[in-house]
């Protein structure tokens, strides 16, 4: 069994080698410079030392020769200085040549990698598991950066050379939105930002120098039109989920097929038996799909995010009773807190979920991995959401969905078809959802085109009956008038 080390317990290692001065063959003469190895990473650094003809004076790390002695001295004392360097505090090899080149410990310690670690440790406290393990996601990106265009990590102090500017901030935001989405670069710095702002609240008593939080404000946002134009698209048309409501007791037949056009082919029960990896029988291959689509259909009917069915008691029903007008109103509800805001969601029941649950409840293929205090771990949702996702996959392909079928696209679609099939209002199906109003204006407020037609249709209408009845009423008057 392998013992982990402790942070300190990291050992530098060195090596010399050397490095042609010049890129002209007639110039044999090099420079002696040191390998600096530690936790993992290494780095450069210059010893000053010139090696005339390497072919000749140097071999295994070091000069050939008696005459060399003193030089070898010198690589020996410089080896040694570099390994004595107090590494408790430093986190790879460039913290340790800054170290030994005799920068203050407390400056080169002060870098926005260092500071949005100390972030991160006090969110521990703050946030749930699944958010802090975004925010360890962010800080990995900032380090990838860094790293692959071999920048030093930037220094948090004002004066220092090296130190963090609005400038460096845009390039990396740049970089972000050049190898992903703007949602997903918007995402990690404000996740970012957080960890920093906890840093700097902390420290700006004790350091008047400290840069201050430049990645506050760096998000760019999309015209809210277009905003609301991509929320909208991400629904898809309800003809998809009434063809997966025909065929979802099919699909164990089929199978993912790259080489078919059609993207699927047929999957025999004795063809299963001899390709299958696992001790999944074609039994319960059936049963596991039958689940999957009546899970798709009852997302589909209630919008609830997939996240929530990690909790146990996603599928209690709710009786209530309200009295409006004198009258009183009686009705079943799915009710809770949704796991990723904790805002509450409120869905009325129709028949055809009221059967769904009966058939869904206590039969999910996967434990419940969200706790009471809505507490989950990214590894546990991953674990049972991936199988659903290639069942989805599969459901696309068969009934032709070219944009792909997810559960939020699933939600999206059934907060669409409540405000323009239904005509529910926006606070309605904003407390259905469990989204402020805010979200959900921004999101779902948007009608097709055939709402938008039928309502202009239904107003000139009204208009025309309108003038209609004031033609009549003028014509009456005159015709009272001729008779008087």
């Amino acid at each position: 069994m392998r013992v982990m080390q402790k942070f300190n317990q990291y050992s530098v290692s060195v090596r010399f080698f050397p490095k042609a001065r010049s890129k002209k063959k007639e110039v044999k003469t090099a420079s002696i410079y040191a390998t600096i190895s530690y936790r993992g990473t290494s780095t450069k650094l210059s010893t000053g030392l010139v090696c005339d003809e390497p072919e000749k004076q140097w071999g295994s790390g070091g000069f050939v020769g008696r005459n060399f002695q003193d030089l070898n001295d010198q690589l020996a004392e410089i080896r040694r200085e570099i390994k004595s360097v107090n590494t408790d505090q430093c986190k790879n090899a460039k913290e340790v040549k800054r170290a030994y080149l005799g920068e203050e410990e407390d400056k080169f310690l002060m870098t926005v990698l260092n500071a949005l670690e100390f972030g991160f440790e006090q969110k521990k406290y703050l946030v749930k598991l699944s958010t802090l393990e975004n925010h360890r996601c962010a800080i990995n990106r900032l380090e990838k950066y860094l790293d692959k265009y071999n920048f030093t990590d930037w220094s948090i102090l004002r004066g220092h050379p090296n130190r963090m500017t609005k400038l460096r901030v845009t390039t990396f935001y740049n970089w972000m939105l050049d190898n992903g989405t703007r949602g997903s670069a918007n995402c990690i710095i404000g996740l970012i930002c957080a960890l920093y702002k906890e840093y700097y609240n902390i420290h700006e008593d004790q350091n008047a120098n400290l840069v201050p939080n430049l990645f506050s404000g760096m998000q760019k946002q999309e015209n809210k039109q277009d905003r609301i134009e991509a929320a909208i698209s991400r629904a898809i048309d309800w003809k998809y989920v009434e063809k997966i409501d025909k065929i979802k007791d099919k699909v164990h037949n089929y199978i993912i097929d790259k080489k078919n056009p059609l993207g699927y082919s047929e999957l025999k029960e004795n063809t299963f038996r001899n390709r299958r990896r696992t001790h999944e029988s074609f039994e319960d291959r059936k049963e596991i799909f039958r689940i999957y689509g009546l899970l798709t259909m009852f997302i589909a009917n209630t919008g609830i995010s997939f996240i929530d069915f990690g909790k146990p008691d996603v599928f209690e029903i709710t009786h209530t009773m309200s009295s409006k007008g004198g009258k009183y109103v009686k009705g079943e509800q799915i009710r809770g807190r949704r796991a990723k805001s904790g805002m509450k969601y409120r869905i009325p029941i129709s028949p055809t979920v009221k059967k769904l649950i009966k058939e869904l409840k206590g039969n999910l293929p996967w434990d419940p991995y969200v706790d009471r205090k809505r507490k989950y771990t990214t590894k546990t949702k991953r674990e049972a959401y991936m199988p659903y996702r290639r069942y989805l996959i599969l459901v696309s392909k068969i009934v032709g969905c070219e944009d792909g079928i997810r559960p939020h696209k699933l939600r999206h679609s059934f907060a669409m078809r409540m405000l323009n099939h239904y005509g529910l209002s926006i606070q309605t199906v904003a407390e259905m959802l469990g989204d402020t109003i805010k979200t959900a204006t921004d999101h779902y407020a948007g009608y097709l085109d055939h709402t938008v037609q039928e309502n202009y249709n239904e107003e000139i209408a009204r208009h025309q009956e309108k003038l209609e009845n004031m033609n009549k009423d003028s014509k009456d008057i005159k015709d009272m008038k001729k008779k008087g």
